[in-house]
């Protein structure tokens, strides 16, 4: 009878650094992104995006709010949005801007991503 044990422990090498491959690879892929866009009136937004999922924006603004924002539909760039829409941030590229209240006045204003 011959014995195994190589080409067993090198099917289970190939095993683990398989799966260690696959979990970086998907750790990656899956990863959160943090910006910070600097605004007019020396305003902030610090936006963190969980990809590839984007079900929500973590965003924490200069005036001392922290936000989870929901993804809404949008025809161009992303938008988040609450139920009632009186909060809308929305990003393109390496722009954003806020909305608020009934009105959409935009209270974040020309946003850039800071270098």
């Amino acid at each position: 009878m011959k014995n195994n044990k190589p080409t067993a422990t090198i099917l289970i090498l190939i095993v683990v650094l398989l799966s260690a491959y696959f979990f970086m690879y998907q750790k990656q892929k899956s990863g959160e992104k943090t910006f910070t866009f600097e605004c007019a009136n020396s305003r902030t937004i610090v936006a963190t995006f969980y990809l590839p999922q984007d079900y929500f924006v973590h965003l924490t603004l200069s005036d001392g709010r922290i936000l989870k924002v929901p993804h809404a539909v949008s025809a161009s760039g992303a938008r988040y949005a609450n139920t009632d829409e009186s909060f809308v941030f929305w990003n393109k590229g390496n722009t954003a801007f806020i909305t608020e209240g009934t009105s959409s006045t935009e209270t974040f204003s020309d946003c850039i991503i800071k270098p």
